[in-house]
């Protein structure tokens, strides 16, 4: 039994001025009881030290436009509080990025577990399990973080200090720390936590067709499980996966959204001279629902993008698409599937002639009501870049010579 298992290990050390020696082992296992299956598993730690123009003093300026004061105006982010003017629901203000000393190292462990399996020689599955957390990971801040989070770190937001100029609450008594906005850092900060858990699955079918060439498919798939965030350290974990995380939990500041499924195949036929391709690519959908407020469970989840509610939980709904719901029951930016075709030739001798169309049947990507100056998707584009894109049908044509 013991010429069918595999075992490795791997380790390194890193020592970093002003940092700890720090070690990362990496160790892995395969069993293959039979040639056409193996049993596979890893565990490591990452390590990785904050860089330089992350730590030294030296950070940009800029000018920052389109600013929403949670402090002096209302939810709408149109009316302005007691006290406070217009300006300061699209506020202008000086930014200042960068440098943070205080940054700490990022640190990870991942862990795996699957398959490989191979009942043919023309046909291949690997499925595996895996999960990976990373603690101190390194992002850069927002002034829309900052001001959304200005109670937890106040150092990130500069206010006048007059009182004359606070907004006042409704017996008419001045609020302190609720002066005109001066100043929005955004330095590089240390994340609480990053959790993700899922399977990963790759098939692949290689199939001869004798005098009608050859046709190889491969499939990809992932199935999130979980993906967790905890803002700072010991903050509650929700699992966001599938949602908008700071909707989702309105504690959270990310805006990394991750789809439940998703999935590519592609297959291609060859032929002498000739290839033809074809592909198909699934991105699931991502609600816009809220639930929580970091430990606080809402009653009731609700859209966060509608007409204006009674509850103290709506009160920061955004209103500015009041029909959303109407449209967009499900409350979510749909899925998206996407088909694409090629054609290749090497017909002539040196010269390869390829032919690929993108987005085939023109599918217009989701639309996502969120997309604005202060969204994590491109501003005023209605879409989301991370999963989306706005090219639609798009035609790529190539000719390569080799000398």
């Amino acid at each position: 039994m013991l010429k069918t298992v595999e075992l490795s290990a791997a380790g390194r050390a890193d020592k970093y001025t002003g940092l700890d020696t720090n070690y990362v082992p990496q160790l892995g296992a395969k069993w293959t009881p039979v040639e056409s299956f193996a049993v596979r598993a890893s565990y490591s730690r990452g390590f990785r030290a904050p860089a330089l123009n992350q730590t030294t003093p030296g950070g940009a300026q800029f000018f920052l436009s389109n600013l929403y004061d949670p402090k002096r105006c209302q939810t709408d982010e149109e009316t302005p509080k007691p006290g406070a003017t217009e300006q300061d629901c699209n506020k202008s203000a000086a930014g200042t990025g960068g440098a943070n000393p205080d940054l700490k190292p990022e640190k990870s462990r991942s862990y795996s577990f699957g398959f490989v399996l191979a009942p043919a020689s023309n046909i291949g599955v690997t499925v595996d399990w895996y999960r990976i957390r990373k603690e101190g990971e390194v992002i850069l801040g927002s002034a829309f973080d900052a001001l959304k989070n200005e109670d937890k770190n106040p150092g990130n937001v500069v206010r006048d200090t007059n009182p004359d100029n606070f907004v006042t609450d409704a017996n008419g008594n001045k609020i302190p720390g609720t002066g005109p906005l001066l100043m929005v850092r955004e330095p590089w900060l240390n994340q609480g936590a990053t959790e993700t858990s899922g399977i990963d699955l790759d098939a692949s079918f290689r199939n001869k067709l004798g005098a009608y060439g050859a046709l190889t498919t491969k499939l990809s798939a992932t199935y999130v499980i979980s993906y967790k965030i905890a803002q700072n350290a010991g903050d509650i974990e929700h699992n966001t996966v599938g949602h908008d995380p700071g909707l989702w939990d309105w504690n959270l500041s990310n805006n990394t959204r991750i789809p439940r499924f998703k999935f590519n195949i592609a297959s291609s036929w060859s032929f002498g001279d000739h290839a033809v391709n074809a592909s198909v690519n699934y991105v699931g959908p991502i609600s816009l629902m809220r639930g929580y407020n970091a430990d606080v469970k809402y009653d009731q989840p609700f859209c966060h993008y509608g007409k204006r509610q009674s509850t103290d939980a709506e009160a920061n709904r955004d209103t500015t698409v009041p029909l959303y719901e109407d449209y967009f029951p499900e409350c979510e930016v749909k899925s998206w599937t996407t088909v694409g075709l090629g054609y290749t030739y090497t017909g002539f001798r040196n010269v390869t002639l390829n032919l690929n169309i993108r987005n085939l049947f023109d599918k217009a990507a989701p639309y996502y009501p969120g997309a604005g100056v202060n969204s994590a998707a491109t501003p005023q584009s209605g879409y989301l870049q991370g999963l989306h894109n706005n090219q639609g049908r798009y035609f790529t044509l190539n000719a390569r010579y080799v000398f």
